[in-house]
């Protein structure tokens, strides 16, 4: 199975997409099978057909290895046109010698539509002369007769000819079933790292704030301490050892905070929760940052709705989302973000609007496209707004930028209950 998969692989760091990746890899499979058939073939035309045609399976076994060669060389297109081409000829010149009463012209039904996998719709220049060279090679076969007139078994091959155009049609599908399965593993398993980088960048955004959260509660328990050893009233000890307690939760509840937000969620159940409760944790990891750049950062919660989602990947859109507006607003006139949570019938409606100078009309159909950035050079992945909108979409919900709003407004609309999976 290693040598097979290695087969299958050739050339696909070549490919400059993931789709052509994908059609480098079908090229590899009908390579593959091109060999297996040449060589299964070998002795059965040695024994059944006219005593040199053993030679168009050497032939065709080359022609098939030259398609590997070049798609490991890095010339996948040439060796599309390769494998696809050696396959009509071979086909042709065995229907021409051994005459349509072989059924070998069967397989050019196969053939025909052997393109579709390897080359995409975009592509018509390869595609349609790929697609009309068996569909013309099997009307002209029909009109010529074979040039020799050989003993042989013609009844083994009326049944072995459509034997290799159906394993042909099966094993074309059966690899790209399994071609485009670990594409769609290869596309979760990059989204999936997408969504911890723009996790971990968040976080990274709001490290130096949420340090001084811990520091300031630290000093204050040393202080507390000093005084506990230094206490000579008894009755001081109770207020003194109170206060340590609540100042630890404190700490305790940030990093309760942290750790929740840096693991991965994307497979955990979804949860009934209160919005109020996702509004109040997410604050905790940024008010402090806000507050070091004199930025007003208000919040109003309607009512403590209770919403049906993963908890940990709100916080990251309303986080991703804060950190958004602290960037518009850090040298603005006014420094001011609201964070607003209203119920809208079916929905919760959560949105972020600062007062910055607003997203460039040229700009605002791409911000959500993965990697692009507003911010300068080391102050974004650009993976923040798409990240988000995909977590919204997995929650069934919306995030938009409000185009109507006199500020910047990203508006998040998340169901109150998930719909019931059908």
């Amino acid at each position: 199975m290693r040598v097979i998969e290695r087969a299958l692989s050739l050339g696909q760091h070549a490919a400059k997409s993931e789709r052509l990746a994908r059609h480098v890899r079908i090229t590899n499979a009908f390579a593959l099978i091109g060999v297996a058939v040449a060589t299964f073939s070998f002795p059965f035309d040695v024994v059944t057909a006219p005593p040199w045609f053993w030679l168009t399976d050497v032939v065709g076994l080359l022609a098939f290895a030259t398609g590997w060669s070049l798609n490991a060389t890095g010339h996948v297109t040439a060796s599309r046109i390769v494998v696809l081409g050696a396959a009509n000829l071979v086909i042709a010149y065995s229907t021409y010698v051994l005459g349509e009463s072989s059924r070998q012209g069967t397989v050019f039904f196969a053939l025909a539509a052997a393109p579709f996998f390897a080359f995409d719709l975009d592509e018509p220049k390869l595609l349609v002369p790929m697609v009309a060279l068996p569909v013309a090679s099997y009307f002209a076969c029909q009109q010529l007769g074979p040039t020799v007139i050989p003993h042989y078994s013609v009844a083994a091959y009326r049944v072995y000819s459509p034997i290799v155009a159906f394993a042909g049609v099966m094993f074309a599908n059966i690899a790209a079933a399994r071609t485009n399965r670990r594409a769609e593993d290869a596309r979760n398993e990059a989204r999936a790292r997408a969504v911890a980088s723009a996790r971990l960048a968040a976080l990274g955004e709001m490290a130096s704030g949420i340090a001084h959260e811990i520091r300031n509660p630290l000093a204050a328990i040393s202080i507390a301490s000093e005084q506990l050893a230094d206490c000579k009233r008894l009755e001081d000890v109770p207020k003194l050892a109170a206060q340590t307690k609540r100042i630890t939760a404190r700490i305790s509840k940030i990093i309760d905070g942290l750790s929740s937000f840096a693991r991965d969620a994307s497979a955990e159940p979804f949860q009934v929760i209160g919005v109020d409760t996702i509004v109040a944790d997410t604050l905790e990891l940024c008010q402090r940052r806000f507050a070091a750049h004199h930025i007003e950062l208000t919040s109003k919660v309607a009512a403590p709705l209770p919403v049906e989602c993963r908890p940990v990947q709100i916080s990251q859109i309303l986080l991703n989302l804060l950190n958004n507006a602290h960037d518009a607003t850090e040298t603005a006139a006014e420094q001011r973000v609201r964070l607003d949570v209203v119920e809208d019938a079916t929905h919760v409606v959560l949105s972020v609007t600062d007062s910055g100078a607003g997203v460039p009309d040229e700009l605002r159909a791409r911000i959500f496209e993965p990697f692009f950035t507003t911010k300068g050079p080391r102050k974004g992945t650009g993976l923040g707004l798409s990240v988000s909108r995909a977590i919204a979409e997995a929650h069934h919900g919306t995030l938009e930028l409000d185009d109507r709003a006199p500020h910047t407004r990203f508006v998040l609309r998340i169901p109150l209950r998930q719909p019931v999976a059908g």
